[in-house]
């Protein structure tokens, strides 16, 4: 809890499966460095989460704000974060810092992780199970739904050049949203009444999936 301060994590031995809180400052897992799969971060205001020096991923249980409102940012570099979750709601400020070209995978049915400041990652976003949500924007460059639930709640927070893949699960725009193609297999998109979701692609696309309007 020292601002300013960075806590590196080099080794794969930490097995704790305590809350971390990084009230102040920083903590960042580097090369092999872990926490517990089962670990839980909270981070408060101006404080980060940092794991753009792992060598390829990390996994935790969940990413939340340290208090109501007390939110601090996740650093991905070029590396992903994925959340094994279990039976949590998590709400988080930012997820992906500017610069960052890393990835976010959601992959647990009884998570959900709500997004309320802007999330500047360019790479994958993908969820397998669980419900990501956001009502910050987000700069991630493709969605990919495997299952799961992918809901933006305000206008204009996704890239107009997104792509997003709806396999299974749901997409719901409850905001009006400019995207770049819309595709997949299955699953649902959700349009709200009054809301509209626009595609920029000038190719030939398939989406074979259900779209639902006025919900």
């Amino acid at each position: 809890n020292g601002s300013g301060q960075t806590y590196t994590l080099n080794n794969s031995g930490n097995t704790y499966t305590g809350e971390t809180q990084i009230q102040a400052g920083t903590v960042a897992l580097s090369g092999s460095g872990t926490l517990a799969s089962s670990a839980i971060v909270k981070i408060a205001a101006n404080s980060t989460f940092d794991i753009s020096n792992v060598t390829t991923s990390a996994t935790v249980k969940g990413v939340a704000e340290y208090g109501l409102n007390n939110g601090g940012s996740v650093k991905l570099g070029s590396k992903k974060l994925i959340l094994n979750g279990g039976s949590g709601t998590y709400s988080l400020n930012v997820l992906g810092v500017s610069g960052d070209t890393g990835s976010f995978e959601l992959n647990d049915s009884d998570t959900t992780l709500s997004l309320w400041g802007n999330s500047l990652y360019t790479g994958a976003t993908t969820l397998t199970a669980g419900t990501l949500s956001t009502s910050g924007a987000m700069a991630s460059a493709s969605f990919a739904l495997d299952g799961g639930n992918l809901t933006i709640t305000a206008d204009n927070r996704l890239s107009d050049s997104a792509s997003i893949t709806v396999n299974s699960g749901t997409f719901t725009a409850s905001g009006t949203d400019t995207i770049g193609v819309l595709s997949g297999t299955g699953g649902t998109v959700s349009i709200s009444s009054g809301k509209s979701l626009t595609t920029t692609t000038t190719g030939t696309v398939s989406y074979s999936g259900v779209i639902v309007t006025g919900k």
